[in-house]
Parts: structure tokens; C-alpha cells; sequence
């Protein structure tokens, strides 16, 4: 009994404990739990850093915001209004990068530039591309 008892004890050692096979293990091997924390902290530094670079318009409320970006084109909320920018009529915005397309300011009334993509686009021309075929036509 006892020479079973030892052997237990011995394979018990051999068995790696829950943290240092975390440490072994490589990256794409680990627990899906901590690659989402990881990427959950990793979405809240982008966000902190991007929301660290907004003016402050108001107390609750943004001026514009870019609310969805889809395979079609982009989600522009504009004074609680929403307007759709689809990339047929607005190229510019396709295969950019999202936080490229996220960083949008109002610089005047209704006049909104994209510094990252040297974009200015107007609110008429967003709901109007028709009207304005040499600024919002296919390049």
C-alpha cells in the first residue's frame, strides 16, 4: 500500500498545475477566456485613447459619430439624425482602416472632416450625392 501511495505522489509532482501551463503554453494555445479579457482590454485602450482625442460638444451627446461601418458603406449619427454614407457614392471610405473612419470631427455646423483620410464632407453632400457627382463620384 504504501509503494502505491508514493507512486501517487510522484505522478501528482509530474502534473503541471493550472499556472504553469498557462505559462507553457503558446499564445493561440490558451483558454479562450483570456484571449477575450486580453482583447477586451485591448478594445478599451483604443476606445479610451480614441474618446481622449474627441471635443467635448456637449454633456451627454455627440456632435457625429460613426455608429456602424458595413460591408455597404458607413453609419454617420449626426445631431441625433442618422445618415448612411454608401461606399459607391463615397469611396473614399472603403477599405480604410476603422479607426481611420472613427475619426471624425465637426469642425463647423454641418462640415465634417476625416483627418486621417483628408476627407471634408458636408451633410448635403452626404444626403445629396446626386446633386454633387464631381465631389462624391466614383474616383
Amino acid at each position: 500500500m504504501t509503494g502505491n501511495f508514493k507512486e501517487l505522489r510522484q505522478r501528482k509532482r509530474q502534473i503541471p498545475d493550472h499556472a504553469d501551463l498557462r505559462k507553457r503554453m503558446p499564445r493561440l494555445q490558451r483558454p479562450s477566456e483570456e484571449l477575450i479579457r486580453e482583447e477586451r482590454d485591448r478594445i478599451r485602450q483604443d476606445q479610451d485613447a480614441y474618446s481622449d482625442n474627441r471635443p467635448v460638444l456637449g454633456s451627454n451627446t455627440l456632435a457625429v459619430e460613426v455608429t456602424n461601418i458595413s460591408a455597404h458603406g458607413v453609419w454617420l449619427t449626426v445631431h441625433a439624425r442618422e445618415l448612411f454614407m454608401p461606399y459607391a457614392d463615397f469611396p473614399w471610405f472603403k477599405e480604410q482602416p476603422v479607426r481611420a473612419i472613427l475619426n471624425v470631427e465637426e469642425v463647423a455646423p454641418g462640415h465634417f472632416h476625416w483627418p486621417d483620410l483628408d476627407v471634408d464632407l458636408t451633410e448635403e453632400i452626404i444626403q445629396h450625392p446626386d446633386r454633387h457627382p464631381h465631389v462624391a463620384g466614383n474616383l
